[in-house]
């Protein structure tokens, strides 16, 4: 690869390269990985170049992946350092509203694409950016930071809201995982949605029924466990009202799945056995619905 990219012109950069290597015990501080040299005489000979390793974390695309308040800081000093036009007169409301979305919001969007806030976190943001104008325009008094986003028909201000981008982007994002066009990753959506249901859920799909129309934060202690990017996109379902809906059941037929799984699958005005008869059928070797007969 790095052959077929060099007659084009183009190198790695190796000092920006990490190598990530979790759970493993007594991990190198470096390995040496075989690359083209860099004398362009020796087209194929090999050297070796040295790569830091990671074993605290793992990074994609440079961002932290499940660590929210290492990413929030980032954002937050993206917006800290932003610097307003340098006029002798300060800018129009509409001007810096304009400048605001294309030049801030514009380089917060992709991070938040790659990796979602809490809601806290989001509206501390806002909220930052609303004391950033109000110090531009030397305000006397702090206005309320929802106004700053309110759209003009609601006597707002109109300006992004970085909480409701974060929301948004988290459901979008939550929705095209698990509708993935590439096959290993809707797999792995897929897994993590059956470790959700059965591991932490007792047998309930997360995204539908009584899993959402409960406001209380019942997944966010299972950052560890779970992408915090879906416990974003849970809470805000769970806040609007929203539920997204299995329109694929066909495995509970399949007969691999256990008999409990379908106790607690099924609803509840329909006629099932116990949770004793099926802990009877448990120790008598029958967990699951292929003990009994399958479909022809």
């Amino acid at each position: 690869m790095e052959r077929f990219q060099y007659a084009y012109g183009w190198t790695t950069n190796w000092s920006k390269s990490l190598a990530f290597i979790l759970n493993v015990p007594s991990p190198p501080s470096s390995l040496q990985l075989p690359s083209i040299p860099s004398n362009p005489s020796l087209p194929h000979s090999i050297s070796l170049k040295s790569v830091s390793v990671m074993s605290s974390h793992f990074e994609f695309l440079r961002i932290e992946t499940n660590n929210p308040d290492n990413h929030f800081s980032r954002l937050k000093s993206l917006v800290n350092s932003f610097q307003f036009p340098s006029l002798t007169i300060p800018l129009p409301f509409t001007a810096l509203r304009r400048i605001i979305a294309q030049s801030l919001v514009s380089k917060i969007r992709p991070l938040l694409s790659f990796h979602a806030i809490s809601d806290t976190q989001a509206a501390e943001l806002d909220n930052l950016i609303s004391h950033r104008i109000h110090d531009y325009f030397s305000f006397p008094f702090h206005f309320n930071s929802a106004l700053l986003s309110l759209p003009l028909s609601s006597f707002g201000f109109d300006f992004p809201s970085i909480q409701r981008i974060n929301t948004s982007l988290a459901v979008s994002g939550l929705l095209r995982d698990l509708n993935h066009h590439i096959p290993a990753f809707k797999n792995m959506a897929t897994i993590t949605i059956a470790d959700w249901t059965c591991a932490i859920n007792n047998c309930r799909y997360p995204f539908d029924g009584s899993s959402v129309s409960s406001n209380k934060p019942i997944f966010r202690r299972h950052t560890h466990s779970l992408p915090f990017t879906w416990i974003v996109a849970h809470s805000t379902l769970s806040q609007t009202n929203t539920q997204i809906r299995q329109t694929d059941m066909s495995f509970l037929f399949t007969g691999d799945v256990s008999l409990r799984h379908l106790l607690h699958a099924l609803p509840s005005t329909a006629i099932t056995p116990t949770s004793a008869n099926i802990s009877s059928l448990e120790r008598a070797h029958s967990p699951a619905l292929n003990s009994f007969g399958h479909w022809v």
